[in-house]
C-alpha cells in the first residue's frame, strides 16, 4: 500500500497503516478532528487507513487545517496543501520496512512541500512566458 494525501478545497483525504490497526484507532482519530472548528464531518476506515475530512471553507483555511491535526498529532511536517486552492495528491510508494508513523508523515511533508515548489516553479515560469 502506497501512503497518500489528497486534498480538494473543503476536503481533506489522509491514507496511512497509523489507522488500520483497530476500529478504536481510527474512531479515536475520528473524534479528535471533529474537535477542530471548522470541520464538518470526519470519517474513518480502519480497513483502508484511511481518514476523511470534510471543512468549511469560510471558516478554516488549510494551513489552520494542517496546523491543528499536528497539534494533535494526526500528521506532521510541512503544510502541503497550498492555501490558493486547487487540487493537491501526494503518493508515497510503499518500502520493504515500514517507518513509524512520525517518520512515514514526514517524508510525506517533505515529498508535498517539493511537489509544491515544482509547481510553483511551474506556475511562475508560465505567468513570466
Amino acid at each position: 500500500m502506497a501512503f497518500y494525501l489528497h486534498h480538494v478545497p473543503g476536503r481533506l483525504r489522509i491514507q496511512t497503516p497509523r489507522l488500520q490497526r483497530t476500529q478504536e484507532a481510527a474512531q479515536a482519530a475520528c473524534d479528535n478532528v471533529m474537535t477542530i472548528d471548522g470541520v464538518c464531518e470526519a470519517s474513518a476506515n480502519p480497513i483502508t487507513g484511511s481518514l476523511l475530512i470534510l471543512y468549511d471553507r469560510q471558516r478554516l483555511a488549510p494551513a489552520q487545517l494542517w496546523e491543528a491535526l499536528c497539534e494533535r498529532g494526526l500528521v506532521s511536517g510541512v503544510q502541503p496543501i497550498p492555501d490558493e486552492g486547487g487540487v493537491t495528491r501526494i503518493t508515497l510508494p510503499h518500502t520493504e520496512s515500514t517507518p513509524d508513523s512520525d517518520e512515514l508523515l514526514g517524508a510525506v511533508a517533505r515529498f508535498a512541500a517539493e511537489k509544491l515548489l515544482e509547481h510553483f516553479a511551474t506556475a511562475l515560469i508560465g505567468a513570466l512566458i
